[in-house]
């Protein structure tokens, strides 16, 4: 039977996930992978492009808003999520509602990769045994003014120097072990 897992990218701001998220499913689909890219704050990262007017990746994301009372854009979804979203519908509340979305799409795709993990409650939620941890370090960046950390979870852990034909090197080479433990049951 033929089921979802989670590819959870772990790292802070800065550290390449987007650009490695991309390239996973670049390359996962050019090998006829279905893949999916979603976010576990998809729900929040719509919210604040349409109050604001602008796509979220291009977005400034420590810049002071006056719209958003001084707040910048991570700081005003931090003390959404954490003072209002959290407490109403628990820590799981993104994986719960991740989990949910990539349930409606049929057939199921093979993997979906998030290019945002950070909370354990989150990839709980996702059930258990469906999440692959990439914990994703780079020289220089770090969690600060970010609500996010490394996730405890057992991870593979992917280095990033910042070399663009590295990365894309160890891309392909985590997408190839990644997929051979997905055809394989791990």
């Amino acid at each position: 039977m033929k089921y979802t897992k989670y590819i959870v990218l772990n790292g802070p701001p800065m550290s390449g996930k987007s650009t490695i998220a991309r390239e996973l499913s670049q390359y996962m689909n050019e090998r006829h992978i279905e893949t999916v890219s979603d976010s576990f704050a998809a729900p929040m990262k719509h919210y604040i492009s349409t109050a604001l007017g602008m796509q979220y990746a291009s977005m400034p994301k420590d810049a002071p808003r006056a719209e958003l009372s001084g707040y910048s854009v991570r700081e005003f979804l931090i003390d959404l999520s954490e003072n209002y979203i959290k407490p109403r519908y628990g820590d799981g509340v993104y994986g719960r509602w991740l989990s949910h979305r990539i349930g409606r799409i049929q057939p199921s795709p093979s993997f979906v990769i998030c290019d945002d993990g950070g909370f354990t409650d989150e990839v709980d939620a996702l059930g258990a045994g469906k999440a692959i941890i990439v914990r994703v370090n780079r020289p220089g960046k770090d969690f600060s003014n970010d609500s996010r950390s490394y996730l405890d979870n057992p991870h593979y852990t992917f280095d990033n120097d910042g070399d663009m034909a590295v990365l894309w090197t160890k891309t392909r080479a985590l997408a190839l072990h990644i997929i051979a433990g997905h055809v394989h049951g791990q």
